[in-house]
């Protein structure tokens, strides 16, 4: 985790210019759940992905198993935080998860154990890498890039009013809460005018298809230079998230959308 915060820090810039998405597997496997975390803009490029790969214990694609669950977001103890949380960029974790114990970093942590306990065809182990590799071509082979922000919108409206339900639960009654004076329209306005603003844009997807379709499938320099410039705003619509003074009592963290609470971290993420 300190190589990769060095290596945000060092590229930072590079990073919050060019960057698109971060893949992050850190405990792999140590089950036969597939379960993934991230930014909501990604769930749409991980649907597809799923929908293209098959569990070997069912022949059911991954897409048929995964469902409809919603795509919870990071914690904040694993190589993602840094290009998430420091440098802005839309960020993933996968894997595959079980009931038993994993015995990460100590003596157990081998390729015994799992051939013996985990994984032993090592099935799931390449399930993870076919997920991985597709996941990573669908967000770089695409003309327009797979980042969904209407999804995006929709999730912040559901932590919202999550917000606003255990606001009301901590208070102990609607009239406790009423009477803290506690408005929850100016946020609930915003998202309101955000989620307008991304089906807006988003309908360019849309258009671009239908222009290259009725043109022979040729693009034409003007709609490229205007899906150059739609993937550059897609790929920096997380960055231009960040709050550069940092979350309070979390200065390391700048991402103000999914941060860990207050005291919850190891000292060496307050470096800075």
């Amino acid at each position: 985790m300190h190589t990769f915060r060095e290596y945000v820090e060092e590229y930072l810039q590079s990073l919050r210019d060019d960057a698109v998405a971060y893949i992050n597997v850190d405990a792999g496997v140590y089950g036969k759940t597939f379960a993934a975390q991230g930014s909501p803009a990604l769930k749409g490029a991980l649907l597809k992905t799923l929908g293209r790969v098959h569990d070997p214990a069912t022949n059911k694609t991954m897409r048929e198993i995964w469902g409809n669950q919603s795509l919870p977001g990071l914690a904040g103890d694993s190589d993602y935080v840094a290009f998430q949380n420091v440098a802005g960029t839309a960020s993933m974790d996968i894997s595959f998860q079980g009931d038993g114990a994993l015995p990460a970093h100590s003596c157990y942590d081998n390729f015994k154990w799992m051939e013996t306990h985990t994984d032993p065809k090592f099935e799931y182990h390449d399930l993870l890498a076919k997920i991985w590799g597709v996941l990573a071509l669908e967000l770089a082979d695409e003309y327009i890039l797979s980042l969904n922000y209407v999804d995006f919108a929709e999730a912040i409206e559901d932590y919202a009013n999550d917000i606003e339900q255990q606001a009301m639960f901590r208070a102990g009654s609607s009239a406790d809460y009423a009477g803290k004076n506690v408005d929850f329209k100016p946020l609930k306005d915003a998202i309101a005018t955000l989620r307008a603003r991304v089906k807006h844009f988003d309908k360019f997807k849309q258009e671009w298809e239908s222009i290259v379709l009725s043109n022979n499938n040729i693009e034409g320099k003007l709609l490229e230079i205007r899906r150059f410039s739609h993937n550059t705003r897609l790929a920096d619509f997380e960055t231009y998230l960040l709050d550069n003074v940092g979350l309070p009592g979390r200065k390391f963290y700048k991402y103000p959308i999914s941060a860990p609470k207050v005291g919850s971290l190891p000292p060496f993420f307050f470096l800075k």
